[in-house]
């Protein structure tokens, strides 16, 4: 059965549609970066269950978006959890999920996905065999999916 997991952020209320689980269990999200810069909370595996936590701020992840096209709509983990991909409306950061939830230097690979003309980019999943899905939504109602194959140092 589905269970709600009710958390609040330390810094009052943010703007996010981004989450993503590493294998240890603790779930993370991104703000979109509408209000600021884009920052990272982790909620940990230890909380579940619990009443009134509060999510853990662990970094800012990229300055605050100077346009629309750099607003955080979506991540996930990629292959064995080493990798983050973060998706905004015009391109994909692929960090080392170490140094991303470790509060280290990050250094992400970019990729830029404004070619595809997505109306509101929004999803992202990778495959086990590393191939990029995208969705967008679209204004005259049909969404559109694009598959990506990103080869991605190391």
């Amino acid at each position: 059965p589905a269970r709600a997991l009710h958390a609040r952020y330390p810094d009052g209320a943010r703007d996010a549609e981004s989450l993503f689980i590493l294998p240890g269990g603790d779930m993370y999200i991104i703000t979109k970066g509408t209000d600021g810069p884009v920052m990272l909370y982790r909620y940990p595996v230890t909380a579940r269950g619990e009443s009134g936590v509060v999510l853990e701020r662990v970094r800012e992840a990229m300055a605050q978006p100077q346009h629309r096209t750099q607003y955080v709509t979506g991540a996930t983990t990629v292959g064995d959890g080493s990798r983050v991909a973060i998706r905004t409306y015009g391109s994909i950061h692929f960090h080392a999920s170490e140094d991303l939830v470790g509060g280290g230097v990050t250094e992400p690979v970019n990729v830029d996905v404004r070619g595809l003309r997505e109306e509101q980019g929004e999803g992202i999943a990778v495959a086990q065999d590393g191939t990029v899905w995208l969705s967008s939504e679209a204004e005259d109602g049909n969404p559109m999916l694009a598959r990506l194959e990103c080869v991605l140092p190391g």
